[in-house]
């Protein structure tokens, strides 16, 4: 078996009928396994999915549907699949998403041409009538990547966009973490890129990430989805002090850290929870530029240093609910 392909299930009974599609549709015919897991969505997905499937004799050797007795979240139905998968690669890809007919064919091709651990490739965002092309950039060395990987320059922290050596997961006893839902990807892409030995790339946009589904799990965070984040970082930071690597990274990694508590606290917070940054702002003004961070957020650093900091909280307030406001009118 050359790829495995896991989709974990989800309710997603809106989008799942062009997921489904573009994987039955890819032009890679042999060699492809499609693991289909439902955690217990209690909505029409499963029989959505099945319809589908039916249309596709042809794929049914290929395809594998596991069912979870109960809910038990993203992390442990990516574990499902990848403990039933049997390729030589594995990739993800969530079932609010589609992707392009060759992706999985281009990236295997890309695989036994350079004969890397890791290929990535580029993404389209998807947000109503809007597609963004995202084109990322995997050539780089290991620890190269790894710097790249924690401060979002050249490659984000999605699964789905990495065709992954199987051995990688299995040799290294890398799953994803089940105690966090908000994260699972960061973790279990700097795990998989601390042990990679070679990285590769297809440099086009080959999946459609969605991001109008407000049912998505990166929508419904909150003060739980800080608690995971905070989890998240500190597995992370151990791990990288596990394998040596953590002196090397510490300036990246504390910008990824950084990062991430940012957006956390000011964007994705449905209660506006601005403890954190209350709690350590003198200190995060002053070494801020010190950190590799896009410019925009080094901005709002900066205009959260001259005002006071109820205006700055006034400020990202107002700021989120004319983003969400334009989001609601697309």
């Amino acid at each position: 078996m050359k790829v495995s392909v896991c989709v974990p299930i989800y309710g997603v009974e809106k989008y799942i009928e062009q997921c489904v599609r573009s994987l039955m549709e890819q032009t890679m015919t042999d060699g492809i396994e499609f693991i289909f897991v439902n955690d217990c969505t209690k909505d029409k997905s499963m029989s959505i999915l099945n319809q589908v499937l039916e249309e596709y004799p042809h794929r049914i050797d290929q395809v594998k549907i596991i069912e979870h007795e109960v809910n038990k979240g993203l992390p442990s139905a990516r574990n499902t699949a990848l403990n039933e998968a049997k390729g030589e690669y594995i990739v993800h890809c969530d079932s609010d998403d589609w992707v392009e007919p060759t992706m999985y064919e281009s990236m295997y091709n890309k695989a036994k041409i350079s004969n890397a651990d890791i290929i990535g490739c580029g993404f389209y965002i998807e947000n109503g009538n809007n597609s963004i092309p995202i084109i990322d950039n995997f050539n780089h060395s290991p620890i190269d990547g790894l710097k790249c990987l924690l401060v979002m320059r050249d490659m984000h922290f999605n699964v789905w966009q990495r065709l992954v050596k199987r051995s990688l997961y299995t040799d290294n006893c890398i799953v994803f973490d089940e105690r966090f839902n908000l994260g699972e990807d960061c973790y279990a892409c700097i795990r998989l890129h601390s042990v990679a030995q070679k990285l590769s790339t297809v440099r086009k946009p080959l999946y459609h990430y969605r991001t109008s589904n407000k049912n998505s799990l990166v929508h419904s965070s909150n003060k739980k989805g800080e608690k995971e984040l905070s989890i998240m970082m500190d597995t992370a930071e151990k791990s990288l002090i596990k394998q040596g690597l953590l002196q090397e990274l510490s300036l990246h990694f504390k910008s990824f850290c950084y990062m991430h508590k940012f957006w956390q606290t000011f964007f994705y917070s449905d209660d506006y929870d601005f403890s954190w940054y209350k709690s350590y702002r003198k200190e995060l003004n002053k070494n801020v530029f010190k950190l590799i961070l896009p410019i925009s957020m080094k901005i709002m650093v900066l205009i959260g240093s001259i005002i006071s900091f109820s205006v700055f909280k006034y400020l990202i307030i107002r700021y989120k609910l004319c983003l969400q406001t334009l989001h609601k009118k697309e």
